[in-house]
């Protein structure tokens, strides 16, 4: 993970499950797993110009969520 922020985590709250850290070994990346698509970072993906998986797993997620709650006729 790419980090330059001069802030960070200090304490993960219940239930959150750590997933991404910098080279320097800080926190970056929170998941909440009892939810549908809970996800924190402190990196800026949209600068990762070949790297767009949190975006298209948004998106996906974002799908599946509409297809379930408004089914086609």
């Amino acid at each position: 993970v790419k980090s330059s922020h001069h802030q960070g985590v200090g304490t993960v709250g219940a239930g959150l499950v750590e997933t991404a850290w910098a080279v320097d070994g800080s926190l970056e990346g929170l998941e909440d797993p009892s939810k549908r698509f809970a996800v924190g970072v402190l990196w800026h993906p949209a600068m990762e110009e070949d790297d767009k998986r949190l975006f298209e797993a948004l998106v996906a997620e974002a799908r599946r969520y509409r297809a379930e709650r408004h089914p086609a006729p």
